[in-house]
């Protein structure tokens, strides 16, 4: 499948996931997007794709009438900047997608999404070196609806 096609196949995939079939008046909101991609990881294996991934994608939304916030390998810090700046622009009539590609990982049936930066010795350090996907989620009542991608995450940062 090449580029092309898969950037029509994500799209359509996403206006299912949003239930966009027409496009949004003014009136029914904006359509916002945050997308994060990261590659260039310091503390673990730094991944070939992702971050193109994310701007392929980013330049997608674009084309397609979405304002997007683009976070290209970001630390911890500049991700939850992200976040917080993202999330206040936010309102209740606008859809918003959050698409990240990098590393992320499960412990004790929580999921995280890891900057650049994130040195995890033991699951000690998890709060304080990543980003818990359901503080993610939790922004979401202020928008009518809320999608989330997930996409070349990783399980394991350190193997």
């Amino acid at each position: 499948m090449g580029f092309r096609n898969l950037q029509t196949f994500l799209f359509f995939l996403l206006l299912m996931l949003l239930g966009l079939s027409a496009p949004l008046s003014a009136a029914e909101g904006k359509r916002l997007a945050l997308v994060v991609g990261n590659s260039a990881y310091t503390a673990t294996t730094p991944l070939a794709n992702a971050a193109a991934d994310a701007r392929a994608f980013a330049a997608f939304l674009k084309e397609n009438g979405f304002e997007v916030d683009s976070l290209i390998n970001v630390d911890r810090a500049g991700f939850a900047r992200g976040l917080s700046t993202f999330s206040k622009k936010i309102g209740p009539a606008d859809t918003a997608l959050f698409y990240f590609a990098g590393h992320g990982m499960q412990l004790k049936g929580e999921n995280f999404l890891l900057g650049l930066d994130a040195e995890l010795l033991s699951e000690f350090d998890v709060d304080a070196e990543a980003i818990a996907l359901n503080s993610i989620w939790s922004g979401k009542p202020r928008s009518r609806f809320f999608s989330s991608m997930l996409v070349a995450i990783i399980r394991s940062p350190t193997g």
